[in-house]
């Protein structure tokens, strides 16, 4: 399974430890940052993660924060993203077979390293119930339907010869090619992963365009 992972400086050493059990467990693990303990804002981090959930690029996302609710609070404000903060193995639990979370909030400076480890592993390994579940999160489908807009497949504006937005989609990327632009990142702009590997078949190397943003 393909797995979005992010951190900020308060949850990169468990997000590290999350990292190296998944690819263990069989999993593929695309790492978002942070890299290390220096201080980061967590919206850059935990914003492109959710993302690549909500384009359906990754299949789930495990977000790791100092306590894990800034994390969901960020990642719920995506369509199509479904965000539980998990304390303990029950809420994993309960998170997946009644309600169908496809992203996992953890605390790292409230977890412990064994519990952590526990959490990720039942996320991943329960499954929905369906049933009169699905009746409930249809009304919640409901709601999301009424008051959140669909990502379309671009979400950045163009100008000039430059390709520029918030969010960069392979579709950005390939339609930006395909018009004879340029590509240049601005600066706060995030790549999903299919954007970097559209950057990459193109010839452009997507880690030096953010060293020139």
């Amino acid at each position: 399974m393909k797995i979005a992972l992010a951190a900020d400086h308060g949850g990169f050493e468990l997000k590290e430890i999350v990292r190296k059990a998944l690819v263990e467990m069989g999993h593929e693990p695309v790492d978002f940052g942070t890299h290390s303990k220096e201080a980061v804002d967590w919206p850059d981090l935990i914003y492109p993660a959710a993302m690549a959930v909500a384009m359906g690029e990754c299949e789930r996302a495990i977000l790791v924060d100092g306590v894990g609710y800034s994390s969901a609070m960020l990642a719920n404000k995506l369509p199509g993203v479904y965000a539980a903060v998990c304390m303990d193995t029950f809420s994993a639990r309960m998170s997946q077979e009644h309600s169908n979370a496809n992203v996992l909030c953890l605390g790292g400076k409230v977890l412990g390293e064994a519990l952590a480890m526990e959490i990720v592993k039942t996320f991943l390994g329960s499954k929905f119930l369906g049933g009169k579940y699905q009746g409930r999160l249809d009304k919640f489908l409901a709601v999301e339907k009424r008051h959140l807009k669909p990502l379309g497949g671009c979400c950045s504006e163009k100008s000039g010869t430059t390709l520029q937005g918030t969010c960069l989609t392979a579709d950005d990327v390939r339609k930006a090619l395909e018009s004879g632009q340029s590509i240049r990142l601005a600066k706060g702009s995030t790549l999903t992963p299919s954007a970097r590997e559209a950057m990459r078949d193109a010839g452009i190397d997507p880690d030096e365009l953010y060293a020139k943003s």
